[in-house]
């Protein structure tokens, strides 16, 4: 007889199972036996009923839905190693996900979780991975997750409560914690911040480890933070960007949808034409050079247009009010600035610092939160005191 609690799963959804676990394992991304148990274990569709993707082929790429009711090959659509995108929001944007089984993994095994740890996760969302963590502490009681959104926890709540047992769901905002039950041995956000929230800090127990998403303006970062017996608090960042959704929350501050436009109404203040020796603008494509502008020269944010042949890259900073403007026709590139403040010579001069540092990727830096709750990443010669920038959801 079968004792596990999951009887009702099927014989096809424990073999998909099964086959994406074998690939987690094949990659690499998989390395712990009880995390292997744990993902062989929990039928994901219990947490994942429906989901979303985009027909990027339509020309208004319109979501098609997918469920578990109607859906043909259902099971193995679902045990795909991809992000599931769950939610979207008014504006059709993705606004919860289930995350990519490799990042869940990676993410679990950077966390270590062992037995009887208590466990704080920001960012619910299905369930999925409070399930996954539930069967590596031993003890749903163990495992607090914060949902910002209602719905989604009372959904996710149901799904736990027919797999795992009673898991902590709080309806809240994550950028508080919960103190109630702190503090934590390990504690895991599965959406983005620019800055790690106090209350994170706060809680997280002597010897115990936090893993995050910290993203800035720009780019994203792997990050695994410690804290020693002590209370000192430092951390080194993975090779692998992990590209999660902002954290909703009040606490930090919002970007307006406007920026571009508005930014272009500001009187132009340069204008130049650009050497086809010049790094810029293809370096804007470069991680490890975002993830450095960010840092260096915050609140700095991208993006980019399209308009019949002409290529549009916009770098712009909200504090300064002043955007960069890349444009390419006819396969030349120039740019232009429009605003007061020497945006152009800012983003060279920290392209130049960056060559001086040997061009350092995320994983070379480390990070320490001193006494006065001051976030430092420390690269090379260079120390960069992270500030809250605002962000663009």
């Amino acid at each position: 007889m079968n004792t596990s609690p999951f009887n009702s799963a099927t014989q096809s959804s424990a073999e998909a199972r099964q086959h994406l676990v074998d690939e987690l394992v094949s990659k690499g991304t998989i390395r712990t036996a009880a995390i292997r148990k744990a993902f062989e274990a929990i039928p994901r569709e219990r947490f994942v009923p429906f989901f979303y993707e985009r027909d990027e082929a339509q020309k208004q790429k319109a979501w098609t839905r997918y469920d578990v009711a109607s859906t043909q090959d259902y099971t193995n659509l679902i045990y795909r190693d991809d992000a599931l995108v769950t939610q979207v929001n008014e504006r059709g944007w993705p606004s919860s996900s289930s995350s990519m089984p490799t990042v869940m993994a990676l993410m679990l095994e950077a966390l270590d979780i062992q037995p009887g740890q208590r466990i704080l996760e920001i960012g619910v969302g299905t369930g999925y991975n409070a399930a996954i963590m539930t069967m590596l502490t031993g003890d749903p009681r163990l495992v607090t997750s914060i949902e910002i959104d209602e719905g989604l926890a009372q959904q996710a709540q149901q799904a736990l409560l027919s797999t795992v047992g009673p898991v902590n769901i709080v309806t809240g905002d994550g950028y508080q914690g919960y103190p109630e039950h702190a503090p934590y041995d390990r504690i895991i956000s599965t959406a983005s911040v620019p800055l790690i929230p106090p209350a994170w800090t706060q809680q997280l127990a002597p010897g115990g480890r936090l893993v995050t998403d910290l993203h800035g303006s720009l780019a994203s970062g792997f990050l695994i933070m410690e804290k020693a017996p002590d209370g000192t608090i430092s951390g080194h960042f993975q090779e692998r960007p992990l590209h999660f959704m902002p954290l909703i929350t009040e606490q930090l501050p919002q970007a307006s949808f406007g920026t571009v436009k508005n930014l272009l109404q500001e009187p132009r203040s340069e204008l130049f034409p650009l050497d086809t020796n010049s790094p810029f603008p293809a370096i804007l494509e470069n991680h490890s050079y975002r993830w450095f502008l960010q840092w260096f020269f915050p609140n700095t944010h991208i993006s980019r247009q399209n308009m019949g042949d002409a290529e549009y890259i916009y770098l712009y900073n909200l504090k300064h009010r002043t955007i960069l403007r890349f444009q390419q026709l006819n396969g030349k590139w120039a740019g232009d600035v429009h605003g007061a403040y020497p945006l152009w010579q800012k983003i060279q001069d920290a392209y130049a610092t960056w060559e001086v540092l040997k061009r350092p990727a995320p994983q070379h830096y480390r990070l320490e939160i001193n006494a006065r709750n001051q976030t430092i990443l420390y690269v090379g010669t260079l120390s960069l005191l992270l500030t809250r920038t605002k962000t663009i959801r």
